[in-house]
């Protein structure tokens, strides 16, 4: 039975204090005995409390925490389970020496489990620590998560603990996560970090996240360990690790100049390179994170400015990525190439108009015989970076400076014209017009910049090209998805800019592209009803064929779009218009399941038993994909139920291969002829057998003269 706690204050006290109660004690008399009983967890006692015990505050006064995640870590859990071990452990973390001596008494094999210097290293009580130690624990004993006792000490700040571990033989280079003396050192404990050294730490040893216990240092900005690290002998140039840099790159990348300046002065090669976070040498790091002076520092002790290599390619990269304008002039200043291609923006002029867009950066660049038609990158050149980006200013400049208006990006797939198009920079379009822009250049992708607005839904562009010349309203497409600029209109459903274009002129039946004309576009986009309309209106033919479904109407039928249906047949579309993949629309309907089109068809006419398409008529349409509503509405319409043609030969034979007996059962009540119809066409034999179907055909006295089904 449920019991709500939340009243009881008492209990809450109890809960997390007691224990405090008791070490303050004298611990004399049943008490030591009433506790021992809690923690052997005969009767779930010591389960049901301690799990209560975490929720509370107190739980904070201890490394409970630590040892579950490392408990859990151990035995590829997720979960705890408090079993006698475990609650030995929690004696050991609660620091009752009476009790765990009370404990092993009782049971000796508690011993045995040499985690338990492990957790004692967590707890920091010395005395426990030194109990377990004494009755031969073992001082080695390595782990899943961490290497030994001494490392899990070393990162918990214990130092007495290390001491006695140390002491005790503890292997001061066992590996886990890292080593002890990485342990020490990334929480700062000078102390602890020299009673390892001066044990013999392997200085110089890999692993763990940082690569070594210098990186280690350095990331977390311990400058006086740094410096106890190198006078022992570590390795100033040392690579490899999580972080596959120098500590040189490290120590630029975190801003650590007091660092940076101890490692040149013991030798660090300035220029020597790894892969880095932000930057193949420690120039670009520092440039990228934007710590002049750290810059400055390694400029001054000789770092090449024009390294190449990394994420940016070059120094100068790195910093105007970022916006830093007075380490680009620094680099400037001292011989950076503005024209090293490379990395992720090619170019540091392409790198400006990408990223902040810091005109005077860009100025500078310009002035120091930056190219400004450099090809290369993902956008291809300055201008069209700035122009996708937006940076009107920047795009001013360049074009002022002699950048081509027209320059094509076949990497980016468009003229520069079309890069602003293509992220709606109107004010940008409006400039590029006005210095020159070709409006009627095509591309692979949009053909024309009008087209590209006109996809995009981008009426004021549209109007703007349109004003100043653009002749591409029926101009059609070399290969993309729109034949012109009124399919793609059509297809995206802006009846706004359909209307503008067809005032213009658009021909609203000119061929072309993915979807052949508009009036299919806009069905093969979202049937937009009102764009429908007006192309109808505006004369759009409403038979014209286009593949793969033929006519507009099977289109519409195909795609279920009932209302559209509806408005083509009204304005004239030949209900029997042969063609596409299902012949017509009636098969086209009874195919896909659209019961209200399939009822609508005949009455504009539709003749039931068309043949051609696929499935060779409209009722073995509707048998291969079991839609039993309609193929009754066909037969109420008088569809013939032996029509033969098709990929199955008749709509009994299509029902029996897929296996729909209600329309198998349906067909033989309306007279389908199970022993002499004739195979006209069947690519396999059945896939399996349906007894059902098999009992049915049989009795209709079924017989095997064409061996279509065997019967076994």
């Amino acid at each position: 039975m449920f019991v709500d706690t939340s009243n009881f204050p008492l209990l809450h006290y109890s809960i997390g204090y007691w224990l405090d109660h008791y070490k303050l004690s004298n611990k004399n008399g049943v008490l030591p005995g009433i506790v021992t009983q809690i923690f052997l967890n005969e009767d779930g006692i010591f389960e049901g409390w301690i799990n209560r015990y975490k929720w509370l505050d107190a739980v904070n006064k201890l490394s409970i925490r630590d040892y579950e995640r490392w408990i859990k870590y151990n035995n590829n859990s997720d979960t705890i389970n408090h079993k006698k071990i475990s609650a030995f452990h929690y004696v050991i973390l609660f620091g009752l020496q009476d009790i765990m001596e009370d404990l092993l008494i009782r049971n000796p094999w508690f011993l045995a489990y040499n985690e338990n210097v492990h957790v004692a290293a967590m707890s920091g009580d010395v005395d426990i620590m030194r109990f377990l130690l004494d009755r031969g624990a073992d001082v080695n004993k390595e782990d899943n998560y961490f290497g030994n006792a001494l490392q899990i000490a070393s990162a918990m700040g214990h130092v007495e603990i290390v001491r006695l571990l140390l002491d005790s033989g503890a292997d001061t280079n066992t590996q886990g996560h890292g080593n002890a003396l990485q342990a020490a050192i990334s929480i700062g404990h000078v102390e602890i970090a020299r009673l390892l050294l001066d044990k013999e730490a392997d200085v110089n040893a890999g692993g763990g996240v940082y690569g070594n216990v210098l990186k280690a240092a350095i990331y977390m900005g311990h400058v006086e360990i740094a410096r106890l690290l190198l006078d022992k002998g570590a390795d100033v140039n040392a690579q490899g690790g999580g972080f596959d840099c120098t500590a040189l790159q490290a120590a630029s990348h975190q801003g650590h100049i007091e660092i940076a300046r101890l490692l040149l002065d013991k030798g660090a090669d300035v220029n020597a390179q790894g892969v880095g976070i932000y930057g193949v040498t420690a120039l670009q790091a520092a440039s990228h994170c934007g710590y002049i002076e750290i810059a400055k520092l390694l400029l001054d002790k000789g770092a090449d400015v024009n390294t190449q290599g990394g994420e940016y390619n070059t120094a100068l990269q790195a910093a105007i990525s970022m916006g830093h304008v007075e380490i680009a002039m620094l680099l400037l200043d001292k011989g950076a190439d503005v024209n090293k291609q490379g990395g992720k923006y090619n170019t540091a002029l392409q790198a400006v108009a990408i990223s902040m867009g810091h005109v005077e950066i860009a100025r500078l660049l310009l002035d120091k015989g930056a190219d400004v038609n450099a090809q290369g990158g993902f956008y291809g050149t300055a201008l069209h970076a700035a122009s996708h980006q937006g940076h009107i200013e920047i795009a001013r400049l360049l074009l002022d400076k002699g950048a081509d208006v027209n320059a094509y990006n076949k990497e980016y797939g468009c003229t520069v014209l079309q890069a602003a198009v293509n992220k709606n920079r109107i004010e940008i379009v409006k400039l590029l017009v006005d210095k020159g822009a070709d409006i009627n250049i095509q591309d692979e992708e949009h053909s024309t910049a009008l087209q590209a607005a006109s996809d995009g839904g981008q009426i004021e562009i549209v109007r703007l090209l349109l004003d100043n010349g653009a002749d591409s309203v029926n101009a059609q497409a070399r290969g993309g998805e729109y034949g012109n600029a009124l399919q793609a209109a059509s297809y995206q459903g802006h009846i706004g800019i359909a209307r503008l274009l067809l005032d213009k002129g658009a021909n609203v039946n000119a061929e072309g592209g993915k979807y052949g004309n508009a009036l299919h576009a806009v069905i093969y986009g979202n049937c937009y009803v009102e764009i429908t309309r007006l192309l109808l209106d505006r004369g759009a033919d409403v038979n014209a064929q286009c593949s793969p479904y033929g006519p507009a109407l099977q289109a519409a039928t195909v795609m279920g779009q009932f209302e559209s249906v509806n408005i083509l047949l009204n304005k004239g579309a030949n209900v029997n218009a042969q063609g596409g993949k299902y012949g017509n629309a009636l098969q086209a309907a009874s195919y896909n399941g659209h019961t209200s089109i399939a009822k609508l068809l005949p009455d504009y006419g539709a003749d039931v038993n068309a043949l051609g398409g696929e499935y060779g008529s409209a009722l073995q349409a509707a048998s291969v994909a079991g839609h039993l509503e309609i193929c009754q509405l066909l037969l109420d319409h008088g569809a013939n139920v032996n029509a033969q043609g098709g990929a199955y030969g008749t709509p009994l034979r299509a029902a029996s291969i897929f296996g729909h007996t209600t329309i198998v059962k349906l067909l033989l009540e309306n007279g389908a002829d199970s022993i002499n119809a004739k195979r006209k066409a069947m690519p396999h034999r059945l896939a399996c057998f349906h007894t059902d179907i098999a009992k049915l055909l049989a009795g209709k006295n079924m017989q095997d003269q064409d061996g279509d089904i065997e019967m076994q």
